[in-house]
């Protein structure tokens, strides 16, 4: 009997949900920008590129010269530990700075 892979569309989840979708799956799928912008709502290339330099965002993997895809479930790892308030995100910076 032959399993068939499950799909995680992305555009259907927010948080929690879409990590236990992937942890349904049982396993990690390369993505590619357009995947990791429909996650993340981050439009820009330019933008991950910036927080890729900085170590703020998850790094892409190179499949070619110019192939390159992203780690879904790091994706998702990345978007459940961001704040989700912006007092949460003071108080980060608060207890960053002591």
């Amino acid at each position: 009997m032959e399993t068939k892979r499950q799909e995680v569309d992305a555009s259907q989840y927010r948080d929690d949900q879409l990590e236990a979708a992937m942890t349904e799956s049982k396993q990690d799928r390369l993505i590619p920008f357009k995947d990791v912008s429909r996650i993340t709502g981050i439009k820009s290339i330019n933008t991950i590129k910036a927080q890729e330099a900085r170590g703020e965002f998850p790094k892409r993997r190179y499949l070619s010269e110019k192939c390159v895809r992203w780690s879904e479930a790091e994706i998702i790892a990345w978007m459940n530990q961001l704040p989700r308030s912006f007092k949460e995100l003071q108080h980060r910076h608060s207890q960053e700075a002591a």
